[in-house]
């Protein structure tokens, strides 16, 4: 028997630019471990669709906070989220990778 349990994030992009983003967690992912990561008022919770929403534009910055805690983050797009027109799966670059050097950021510079 298969599960339909959700392992890894989910991403959904319309190909309408002023529809927000999709974000949909894995079932055992605690929402605000990635939400506390950002300034207040990024997400929002859609209560229908029981997913979290956010401004499209911000996508690149969404993967690469989901990478930290997961290996894969899945993606789609296309007009509407029933019906995706394309959708792959995201493997986390090396520098996005818990404890690489990239991942910490800049180094400080002493003055």
């Amino acid at each position: 028997m298969t599960s339909n349990q959700r392992t890894q994030p989910l991403i959904f992009l319309s190909t309408d630019q002023h529809v927000p983003g999709h974000l949909h967690y894995p079932e055992d992912a605690e929402p605000t471990d990635i939400v506390s990561r950002f300034p207040a008022g990024t997400f929002s919770w859609n209560e229908r669709g029981q997913f979290a929403e956010f401004p499209a534009h911000m996508s690149t910055e969404i993967m690469r906070e989901l990478h930290v805690a997961w290996p894969y983050v899945d993606i789609s797009y296309g007009k509407h989220e029933g019906e995706p027109t394309s959708s792959t799966t995201i493997k986390r670059p090396t520098e996005a990778r818990p404890g690489s050097w990239k991942a910490m950021g800049p180094r400080a510079v002493a003055v």
